[in-house]
């Protein structure tokens, strides 16, 4: 089980091809890293910062450009909408 923020946009990336990441971080003081996976059963809504209880599992034989670890949404703990920035 681990609690993490999410930001209330997605920002572009590149995995196998251009892409909107999640941001993601464990601390409020930590800088927002790029998530590039899913995390079954949460509905990212722009706008709204979120903290969420996820567990997280091990996947036996990922693909070769797959994650070995999969997250699954537990509980919103919190979540609130942000104003954006201008």
């Amino acid at each position: 089980t681990r609690f993490i923020y999410v930001a209330s946009q997605r920002k572009d990336c590149v995995g196998e091809a251009p892409m909107k990441c999640l941001q993601i971080r464990e601390s409020l003081n930590d800088p927002w890293q790029l998530y590039y996976g899913d995390i079954v059963g949460f509905e990212h809504q722009p706008g709204i910062e979120y903290r969420l209880r996820i567990l997280e599992d091990q996947v036996a034989n990922p693909p070769a450009d797959g994650s070995s670890v999969v997250w699954y949404l537990d509980l919103v703990v919190e979540q609130k909408v942000v104003e954006p920035k201008k």
